[in-house]
């Protein structure tokens, strides 16, 4: 197990244990090829060191010895607390100041004096194959400078006591500590538009066809279900534009300089109907996407974006996340049936009797 925050391309789909299953796969992207953005981890054992220190983990304990599946208010009002304690507990000093070394050194590898990055929660069963907390823990996004990404670990670690988690555990009688939190903190592209995609069709389950769907600016309003994107529809075997209808998107996820993070704020006028993708975007988006899947065997989804500002030789899209698709139903098995051209062809035109 790792100790120290590690770096993307020294982690691999290996290092789920202490890195999680989403940054490991992105450091396996990486190893094979993929374009993925520069990052590192900030594994589990800073997340038990930082929870075991003082009483932080025994009040944590307490309070939710108390706690009633039966109760929602009591649930709120313990992660509300919870919430408070991460925040106002002090980090590990060495521990601190090796995630304010690794973002200035992030800095020197992006040539940015402080580059936006995404701290992305990484929990060891988040986006596991069983997808048993897929989505439940916090991203924030558009953070920059060394002190922020600090904040934003901690609201990481915060998230992971969350109201909706500690639901999930109670009714799945999970074990609150059983699925450590590691942390990505992932260089921000520079997002013309951005989306997902899958491998298989995620509503009818058919492999015939990809789905990509995706708008203008950073995808969070795509995946959190708050615009009506773009739908592309392509043929598994070659990436033939089958369909594509234009969504109409009202919501725009954009930078504020102001708050310093990535906002949802109304799309302009004159962008909602516009097509979002070009052929060349979709092609490229449909090469990673059967990469991926081919390096997995299974059907898979992505997270992708159009980078902006593509460097001289660098591919314009990025991956940013990826996870085998957890809910098609399995492929049916064709029924015996009577094939009488068959059988001539086997039994009565080669004169065996």
């Amino acid at each position: 197990m790792s100790e120290t925050v590690a770096w993307i391309e020294a982690v691999d789909e290996a290092a789920s244990a202490w890195a999680g299953p989403k940054m490991a796969r992105l450091g396996e992207l990486k190893r094979i090829g993929v374009c993925v953005p520069d990052a590192f981890v900030v594994p589990v054992a800073l997340f038990h060191r930082f929870f075991g220190a003082s009483d932080l983990r025994s009040r944590i304990e307490a309070a939710l010895a108390s706690v009633s599946l039966a109760d929602e208010t009591s649930i709120a009002a313990c992660a509300r607390s919870i919430h408070q304690w991460v925040m106002e507990a002090p980090i590990d000093a060495a521990d601190q100041l090796a995630v304010e070394h690794a973002y200035q050194a992030l800095a020197v590898r992006s040539g940015e004096s402080t580059p936006r990055v995404a701290v992305r929660s990484s929990a060891t069963k988040e986006d596991s194959a069983t997808a048993s907390f897929a989505g439940q823990y916090t991203t924030v996004l558009g953070v920059s400078g060394a002190e922020a990404v600090v904040a934003a670990l901690k609201e990481c670690w915060a998230s992971f006591f969350a109201s909706h988690a500690l639901d999930y555990r109670l009714r799945h009688e999970v074990d609150h500590w059983s699925s450590p939190m590691a942390v990505g903190v992932v260089v921000l592209v520079d997002a013309q538009a951005a989306g997902v995609a899958f491998s298989a069709h995620p509503v009818s389950g058919k492999r015939d066809r990809c789905v990509v769907e995706g708008s203008f600016g950073w995808g969070e309003a795509v995946v959190q279900g708050l615009v009506t994107p773009d739908h592309v529809e392509l043929d598994h075997a070659n990436g033939r534009v089958l369909d594509y209808m234009i969504g109409d998107k009202r919501v725009l996820s954009t930078f504020d300089p102001v708050v310093g993070r990535v906002v949802e704020v109304d799309m302009p006028m004159e962008r909602r109907t516009q097509r979002v993708l070009s052929d060349a975007a979709i092609a490229g988006i449909f090469e990673a996407l059967m990469r991926i899947e081919s390096h997995y065997g299974v059907p898979v989804d992505i997270e992708w974006v159009v980078d902006g500002r593509v460097a001289e030789g660098r591919s314009a899209i990025t991956i940013v996340q990826t996870r085998p698709i957890t809910t098609l139903a399995a492929v049916p098995v064709p029924a015996a049936s009577w094939d009488p051209s068959s059988y001539a062809r086997k039994y009565g035109l080669t004169g065996i009797r």
